[in-house]
C-alpha cells in the first residue's frame, strides 16, 4: 500500500489539488497532469491522489482542517462538522478517558482530544487509521491512540464511549442502528454504567434506554445523537448558525395539544409564518411546540404556524416570514398574483403539504421579464389548496 503520508505522497496529492482548483481545468486534464509530472507513477496511485486532492477541496468546510489533511470517500462522508464536534465534546466530563468506536474522519477525535485526558480510537479500515493518525499528527494532537482493529472484538477499557458508525450500506442510508457495525446493542453493553453518545439517522426512533438530541447546522438536521448514562431531557434538538456561531438548544414542553389548532386562511394575511426548523420537526412535539409560543397552523398535518403578533418571540430555532397575499393554489389565480406583484423568475417556490413537486409548479407559472423576486408557498388549509405570496422578514435563522 502506498503511504500517501509521506514527503512524496503529500507532495502528488497538494500538486493535483492544485491543478483541480484551476478554474479552466477537468478532470481528464488533471489526470494527464499528473502522468506527465510524475512519469513512472502507477496511474492506480494517480488515480488515488486525484481523489484525496478531489475530497480535500469538497472538505473545505472544515476550514483550517483541510491544510495537508488526507480523506477517503467514507471518511468525506462521515466528516462532522467541528462545530457540532466541539459541541458533542464537551458533554464528557473533563477528568474522564474516552473510547472511539469508528473513527471516521477524525474530527470528532480531534475535538475529543481537545477537552479528556486521552482518547482511544477504533476503526477497522486500514488506510483510515493511516490518514486520521497523519490528520491529528499534522495538528499536534499526542493524546488519541489509533487503533486498526473491529472494536466489537476487542475487549474495550471501562471508560466513557462516543461512536459515529457508518450510516450506509452499498451507497443507501440505513436508519435501523441494529444494523451499523457495530450495532447500537453492542455499544450500550459494552459503555455499562459509563456515558455513552451514538451519532445515528435523524429518522431514527429513540429507544426506550436512551435520550436524543437532534442536531443540525444552518437549516438542516444532520443527525440524531442518542446518549445514556448522563443527565438529560428525553428529547431536544441542538442547531448552530454558520453565519455566528451561536448555539442554541430548545427543549420541547411536556405538556400541550395532541394537534396543531387550525385556522382558516382568510385570518393569515398579514400574519408572521413561521417555519420550524428541519431539528424542531423531527423531536415529533411540533404541537406542544406551537400551542407554548401561541402560534395556530394552516393545517392541523402541516409544519407552519402562524402568529398575529408582530413581536412576540417564538422560542425554538425557525425562520420567520410575513404573509403578503393568499389566492386559491389554482394556476389561474397564482398567474394572475404574478402579473399583480410583478414577480420575475428568481421567485422562489415552497411547498408543505402540496401535491406537486415545485419543479413542476414553476413550469406551470407565467413569470415576469423583469420583475421582483418573491417566495410562493403552496399548501392546504382544510380540504382548500392554497398559495402564499410570502415575503422574508430576515435574511437568517431566528434562533
Amino acid at each position: 500500500m502506498f503511504d500517501f503520508t509521506s514527503d512524496t505522497g503529500l507532495h502528488i496529492v497538494s500538486f493535483a489539488q492544485e491543478l483541480l482548483m484551476q478554474q479552466t481545468t477537468t478532470p481528464l486534464r488533471v489526470a494527464e497532469a499528473l502522468r506527465k509530472a510524475f512519469p513512472g507513477t502507477d496511474s492506480v496511485l494517480l488515480s488515488e491522489a486525484q481523489t484525496l486532492a478531489s475530497n480535500r477541496i469538497k472538505a473545505s468546510f472544515l476550514g483550517s482542517w483541510t491544510k495537508d489533511a488526507l480523506f477517503t470517500d467514507t471518511m468525506l462522508q462521515q466528516c462532522s462538522h467541528p462545530k457540532l464536534s466541539r459541541i458533542h465534546a464537551a458533554e464528557f466530563p473533563k477528568d474522564s478517558c474516552v473510547v472511539e468506536v469508528c473513527t471516521g474522519a477524525g474530527i470528532d477525535t480531534a475535538a475529543l482530544a481537545a477537552v479528556v485526558p486521552s482518547v482511544t480510537t477504533f476503526d477497522i479500515d486500514e488506510r483510515v487509521v493511516q490518514y486520521t493518525r497523519h490528520n491529528l499528527q499534522v495538528r499536534g494532537i499526542s493524546n488519541v491512540d489509533v487503533i486498526c482493529a473491529d472494536a466489537a472484538t476487542e475487549d474495550l477499557p471501562p471508560a466513557n464511549i462516543w461512536s459515529d458508525p457508518s450510516r450506509r450500506s452499498q451507497d443507501k442510508r440505513v436508519v435501523d442502528p441494529e444494523s451499523y457495525a457495530p450495532p447500537l446493542s453492542f455499544i450500550e453493553h459494552a459503555s455499562g454504567a459509563h456515558m455513552a453518545g451514538v451519532k445515528v439517522s435523524p429518522a431514527t426512533h429513540i429507544p426506550t434506554a436512551w435520550v436524543g438530541e437532534y442536531t443540525g447546522v444552518g437549516w438542516q438536521c444532520q443527525e440524531l445523537v442518542l446518549w445514556r448514562n448522563c443527565n438529560k431531557p428525553r428529547v431536544a434538538c441542538v442547531v448552530v448558525d454558520p453565519s455566528n456561531g451561536k448555539v442554541v438548544r430548545w427543549i420541547p414542553p411536556d405538556l400541550g395539544p395532541e394537534k396543531i389548532t387550525e385556522v382558516p386562511a382568510s385570518q393569515l394575511l398579514g400574519a408572521r409564518m413561521i417555519e420550524p426548523h428541519p431539528a424542531v420537526l423531527r423531536t415529533g412535539t411540533l404541537a406542544h411546540a406551537f400551542a407554548a409560543n401561541h402560534l395556530v397552523g394552516v393545517d392541523t398535518t402541516i409544519a407552519l404556524g402562524f402568529s398575529e403578533s408582530a413581536n412576540e418571540q417564538v422560542r425554538f430555532p425557525h425562520r420567520e416570514y410575513v404573509v403578503q397575499d393568499i389566492v386559491s393554489a389554482d394556476f389561474k389565480s397564482v398567474n394572475k398574483l404574478i402579473r399583480h406583484y410583478h414577480l420575475d423568475s428568481g421567485t422562489q417556490i415552497k411547498k408543505r403539504g402540496f401535491h406537486l413537486e415545485p419543479t413542476v409548479i414553476r413550469r406551470k407559472l407565467k413569470f415576469v421579464k423583469s420583475g421582483t423576486a418573491g417566495i410562493l408557498m403552496f399548501t392546504r388549509n382544510r380540504e382548500r389548496r392554497i398559495c402564499m405570496l410570502l415575503q422574508r422578514k430576515n435574511k437568517g435563522m431566528e434562533l
